[in-house]
């Protein structure tokens, strides 16, 4: 008696319980973070890394339903032109964003709006085509946490020390193989800055790899 009570109470776990809850046959679906169908039931990818296929636009409908919860989110090459505002704060535990070799990224960087709502800590922003205006429209919404800003091979000139005199946790400012970079304006910068690695490059020839001594 006691097994075949077993039996019973098994086969309505296993078998109507899930039928009532709908997961009898989860839903797979496309995933810009997944190279192939993905199982809504399966735990989710914190680690969202795309390269090398076209994503022109990026949009939270694409990823609400197969991504939950991304730390990690890089697009190398991935042909994107377009971001939809408010993006980055359907993603509060982000703390890695990369954007390399994607050159129409940057007219679209207004719409970074809500990286500050996330936990970012490094920022990479590579090969984009990024010049001074664009950076100048950006780097007020850079959050606070922010601790490693790559910014190489764009079309930078000058760098104002003042927008990043904010950022109390950065201790990395990379502008290497930005061969059009000039120099760094000092003007209004009234604190100490945290930088203890800066990179950059200047007159077409890598000069400089400093590690700053704070006294």
């Amino acid at each position: 008696m006691n097994l075949l009570i077993f039996w019973i109470f098994t086969i309505f776990y296993v078998i109507l319980v899930p039928f009532q809850k709908g997961d009898c046959n989860p839903e797979h679906r496309e995933c810009p973070c997944y190279h192939h169908s993905h199982n809504s039931l399966a735990p989710p990818n914190h680690n969202c890394k795309i390269s090398n296929i076209s994503l022109p636009n990026l949009t939270i409908s694409e990823f609400r339903d197969c991504v939950k919860d991304i730390k990690v989110l890089s697009l190398v090459n991935t042909s994107t032109r377009w971001i939809e505002n408010g993006f980055f704060a359907n993603f509060p535990n982000l703390t890695n964003l990369e954007f390399s070799t994607n050159p129409n990224v940057s007219q679209c960087l207004n719409n970074l709006t809500g990286i500050d709502k996330t936990k970012l800590e490094n920022l990479t922003l590579n090969n984009i085509s990024l010049n001074d205006e664009n950076l100048k429209a950006i780097y007020t919404i850079f959050p606070s946490t922010l601790k490693y800003l790559t910014l190489r091979s764009n079309h930078i000139t000058t760098f104002p020390l003042k927008w990043i005199q904010d950022l109390k946790y950065l201790t990395s400012l990379d502008l290497s193989q930005s061969l059009q970079f000039r120099h760094f304006v000092s003007d209004n910068v009234k604190e100490e800055l945290p930088l203890t690695h800066l990179f950059v490059t200047a007159a077409h020839t890598e000069y400089a790899i400093t590690r700053i001594e704070n006294e």
